[in-house]
Order: C-alpha cells, then sequence, then structure tokens
C-alpha cells in the first residue's frame, strides 16, 4: 500500500459517542487503537461486533483498525457500507478518502474527500486535500514530462523541475477577503463621525497536542466557542510520550521471576520483568499513553499492596498548534480553554 502524507479519521467523533454503547469497552478499544495497540483493541471490539453488529461507532472502529492490520479492501468494503447507512456521517467519507489516497487512487480520494468537507468542514479536512492535490499535481507533472518526452525524443524531465505551482499543505478554511472599507472613496472607520469603531480581532496560537486524530474535535470546540481556526502548524519537540508502572530492580533476576509468579498467582496480567534499561530486573505493569489508564493501573497494584513507581519514557514527538481569530474578548476564550484543555498551551500573536 502507497504512504501518503494523511491519516484516517479515527478517534476524535467516536470518543465523544462512546457513551452511546452499553459497554465501555469500546472506551478501553478506543483507547488501545489510540496507542497503536491493535491486537488488544481488536480482542475487546470482536464481542462488541456480535453484540452491536449494526452500531456505527462500532463499524467504524472496525473498518479502521482492518485498516490498521493491513485488510484495507475489506476497510473500504466497511467505510463504503457506512457511508450508505448514514450519510449524514464524516468519518466513512474522510477514512474512504485516505484509502483510496493509499492505493494511488487520487481523483477518488479528492471527489470523496470534497464530499466530507461539505457535511463537516476543518482545518483537518483541507490539510488532508491539500496533501492529496500536492500527489495529484506530481502525477500531472511526470505524466507530462513523458508526453514531452514522446514527442521530442528527449529525457523527461524529472518532476518537480520547472515553475511547477507549489500547492499549500494546511490550506485555510476560508477564502480571504478584503477588509470593510478597504474600497477607494471609503472613509476609514476613524473618519465616521458617530460610527461606533469596530472591536478589534483578537489572534492566537494554541495547541500542543501530540493525536493529530483528536484535532477535529478540538477546531470544532475552537469554533463553538467564537474562534475561527486558520491554520494548522506541526513541530517537532521531544517530550514525555508514555509512562511506565513498575516496581524497582531487584538484587537479581532470579528475585524478579520468582515475584512475577507470585503477582500472575494473584491474578495480576500484563505483568514482566524488564530485560534491559535503566530499571533493569525490576517488573513492569505496562506502558501508558494516557493518564486515565495509568492512573487506574496504579491505584489498582495500590490496593493489591504494590508500591508500584511511574518513569517517565521521552521521545521526539509531532506536535500539532492551531492559528485563530476571534472577536470576542480572548480573555473568557482562554478561560474556557483551559477548563477545556489544562495542559494545553494558549498565546496571543500578532495578528497578521
Amino acid at each position: 500500500m502507497k504512504k501518503v502524507g494523511i491519516v484516517l479519521w479515527m478517534l476524535a467523533a467516536v470518543l465523544s459517542s462512546a457513551a452511546a454503547t452499553p459497554d465501555d469497552a469500546l472506551e478501553r478499544a478506543l483507547s488501545l487503537a489510540s496507542e497503536e495497540r491493535y491486537a488488544e483493541a481488536r480482542a475487546l471490539l470482536d464481542p462488541l461486533l456480535e453484540r452491536y453488529a449494526e452500531h456505527p461507532r462500532v463499524r467504524l472502529l472496525d473498518g479502521i483498525l482492518r485498516a490498521r492490520e493491513g485488510r484495507v479492501s475489506e476497510a473500504i468494503e466497511i467505510f463504503e457500507r457506512l457511508r450508505r447507512d448514514h450519510p449524514g456521517m464524516s468519518e466513512p467519507w474522510n477514512n474512504l478518502a485516505v484509502l483510496y489516497a493509499a492505493e494511488g487512487r487520487y481523483d477518488e480520494a479528492r471527489e470523496t474527500l470534497l464530499a466530507a468537507l461539505e457535511r463537516r468542514p476543518s482545518v483537518i479536512g483541507y490539510a488532508n486535500l491539500g496533501d492529496i492535490y500536492g500527489k495529484l499535481a506530481r502525477r500531472a507533472r511526470v505524466q507530462a514530462g513523458e508526453l514531452a518526452a514522446q514527442r521530442s525524443g528527449a529525457a523527461a524531465p524529472v518532476a518537480g523541475e520547472g515553475a511547477a505551482l507549489a500547492l499549500p499543505r494546511d490550506a485555510p478554511e476560508r477564502p480571504a477577503t478584503a477588509s470593510p472599507g478597504a474600497e477607494s472613496g471609503d472613509a476609514s472607520p476613524a473618519d465616521r463621525s458617530g460610527d461606533a469603531l469596530p472591536v478589534p480581532a483578537a489572534c492566537l496560537r494554541a495547541g500542543g497536542f501530540e493525536d493529530r486524530r483528536v484535532l477535529a474535535e478540538v477546531e470544532e470546540w475552537m469554533e463553538s466557542n467564537g474562534a475561527e481556526v486558520s491554520g494548522l502548524h506541526r513541530v517537532r519537540e521531544r517530550r514525555v510520550g508514555s509512562w511506565q508502572v513498575y516496581l524497582p530492580p531487584f538484587e537479581n533476576r532470579g528475585e524478579a521471576v520468582a515475584r512475577v509468579r507470585d503477582i500472575r498467582a494473584r491474578g495480576v496480567r500484563d505483568v514482566a520483568v524488564i530485560d534491559s534499561g535503566p530499571v533493569e530486573d525490576g517488573i513492569s505493569f505496562g506502558i501508558y499513553r494516557t493518564a486515565e489508564y495509568r492512573n487506574r493501573r496504579v491505584a489498582a497494584l495500590e490496593r493489591l499492596g504494590y508500591p508500584v513507581r511511574q518513569r517517565e519514557i521521552r521521545e521526539t514527538v509531532r506536535i500539532y498548534y492551531f492559528d485563530a481569530r476571534t472577536e470576542g474578548d480572548p480573555d473568557v476564550l482562554r478561560a474556557a480553554w483551559d477548563e477545556r484543555f489544562p495542559d494545553r498551551s494558549f498565546e496571543r500573536v500578532d495578528c497578521r
């Protein structure tokens, strides 16, 4: 399967609807999928498919997991059925576009993604569309070079050379519009006696999200709070990516192995001796990317009397930030942001 620079529309919309299924196994399966623990997610999802075979969110996750498992044709079939059964859902359309693009079917990907954007406009969707147009542009350059070579007998030029247009990766969601009063002869707001001065817009940059799959949810939240999202930026940062829950190293590996047997005898699963690294011969109770499941694990182990510790694991990750603009009070927006996303950054920037 060809690699492309766009990703499956996976979890943001699904998580918000997990409560619609009378079983929190879906929420757990979603969390495992977000951590790329696909086999474990599949083990939880299969019983849900038996009980809720027609539930759209369960079917959506099934398609996502099949795509991640390399069963792309099966995933496409699931998303196509979902699109027919629930045409108002944007996620099946978006995921079909991604899979079509991965197979090199860029024309179908473009048309499908345009249909998705009609249902739910988003910066993420337009960023994906920009990637697809980039693939189409490269294909067109290659075809143009081959045709020119056939007609002239000369070697085909390398794709990308010449005066080809550079398509932006993060296309703006809305076209730029002229400012009021910009036409020749219009008086400026300050010259209109009696007119109230317009409230200046505030521009901001907010984010710090590692998982691109939650960005659609964040964008929707910002726009529902009066902020117009205008761009998406990616940077690379070194930060804590996960946490290991563990018991410190024992005197030797034999002691660690014996303790693991005792722990398993008490019904505790997902436990193993650590083979290498700074806590070699310690006992690992798993590595967790989300605080929720890490804290649950720690609490359960402490209730059993195990004095577990937590170790940060750092990694280089891609971090996403939104540019946005608001006509409202930015301090009010900041307070709402801090309440909803307490660990994410929010700063005022100069409007350009």
